[in-house]
């Protein structure tokens, strides 16, 4: 299967991860998508298989088949500022974007019918320059204190809010609550390592370097985010 993915103009960085396509035989299309704190818009672009849908907040792994795709990827905060619409009402889900987009038939028109990867980005882009896209303050701050791995009540403290006030607020705005964001940020934290230098075979220390508490911890995390043990995941 080909994959590629593309960074947005510095414009948009603060909103959009990345725009991304893939193609391959349907054999090779079959695979698991792991959790990333991320959210999708996707266009399949398969003849008799076209559709346009907003894959939500995932908590756990799914697995696809789609054959031929133009993606953009936004951060959880930014979708909702596009959308209007709390993301917890997506948490795990993947729904027909005309639920929600009242131009989704011109959108996914124009996906269609434009030719290749760099006018659909484009397209994209001037879209999204449009609409003012802005982060929540309040809900910015919260995720970059969870990256640092601290508490909701360590939290609560540096922004004089409640433990109930940081889940909300968070929940709204990403679909997760802190507990399970900082699960998925620490797996792709190791995940990225990984990827950049190798499996040296330790899982005990490495876990422990990605602030896993213990084997176990590690292990049941990887397990409920990829259907699959450390070695056998990292293995491919």
């Amino acid at each position: 299967m080909s994959y590629t993915e593309y960074r947005p103009s510095l414009d948009l960085e603060p909103f959009v991860d990345c725009f991304w396509s893939s193609s391959g035989t349907a054999l090779q299309s079959r695979h698991i998508v792991v959790p990333d704190n991320r959210v999708d818009i996707i266009f399949s672009l398969e003849e008799n298989q076209k559709r346009a849908f907003f894959s939500g907040p995932m908590t756990r792994p799914f697995e696809t088949s789609n054959l031929r795709i133009f993606a953009v990827r936004f951060f959880l905060q930014a979708s909702f500022h596009l959308f209007q619409i709390p993301l917890s009402e997506f948490t795990d889900q993947s729904v027909d974007i005309s639920d929600f987009m009242d131009n989704s038939k011109w959108v996914t028109e124009m996906m269609d019918s434009l030719d290749g990867d760099k006018k659909r980005i484009e397209f994209w882009e001037n879209y999204l320059r449009k609409k003012n896209l802005k982060n929540d303050p309040k809900t910015t701050a919260i995720k970059v204190l969870l990256e640092k791995e601290n508490s909701v009540a360590e939290i609560g403290g540096i922004l004089n809010l409640s433990r109930q006030q940081v889940r909300r607020v968070f929940l709204k705005h990403t679909g997760l609550n802190p507990k399970t964001f900082q699960k998925i940020q620490r797996f792709q934290n190791l995940r990225r390592w990984v990827n950049q230098f190798g499996n040296q075979g330790d899982w005990s220390e490495l876990g422990h370097n990605f602030n896993y508490y213990d084997q176990s911890h590690f292990a049941h995390d990887i397990k409920s985010l990829t259907t699959k043990t450390p070695t056998s995941y990292f293995s491919n």
